[in-house]
């Protein structure tokens, strides 16, 4: 009986885990990584005058913006490192981060200037969709970290035999 349970829980668990997974990965939430989610693009009701306007934006960041994702992807590696070392030193996870930080900012203030772009070719109804989405963000992620720290926090709980 005390195996049964066990191994129900864990089935439970990577069921949810791998569900998450699949999910995310299939996600088609960002037309541009980082720029504009696609989900929201169609939920504005773009003309095709429109989307002509948004792919020539979006296209006039894409080279900057995956050429920042590249930069990024050491900077990370070498966090990831700091974070992981055999010996911990505060001043290199500081160091690793401030590196990875100073990218992040570029690809904020690109997304910010294609957003000042965008938002001219966008009718007021438009405007007023991508505010309500833009609003909605923080409760959204807010309700996906409790449902993973819930999940965490019940994967870490003693077994009761």
């Amino acid at each position: 009986m005390k195996v049964s349970k066990k191994l129900t829980v864990l089935l439970t668990l990577t069921i949810i885990f791998s569900s998450a997974l699949v999910v995310r990965a299939g996600n088609f939430r960002h037309m541009e990584k980082g720029f504009f989610g696609l989900r929201t693009l169609m939920q504005l009701d773009l003309t095709d005058t429109q989307k002509a306007e948004v792919r020539t934006i979006i296209d006039k960041y894409r080279e900057q913006r995956q050429n920042m994702e590249l930069q990024l992807s050491e900077p990370k590696e070498q966090l990831q490192l700091a974070i992981h070392a055999e010996n911990f030193s505060e001043e290199n996870v500081r160091q690793a981060h401030q590196n990875v930080s100073s990218i992040m900012e570029e690809m904020v203030v690109l997304r910010a200037k294609l957003m000042a772009e965008l938002k001219p070719v966008l009718t007021a109804d438009q405007l007023k969709v991508l505010e309500e989405k833009r609003a909605e963000s923080p409760e959204k992620r807010q309700k996906r970290r409790q449902f993973y720290q819930t999940m965490m926090d019940a994967w870490l709980q003693p077994s009761t035999e």
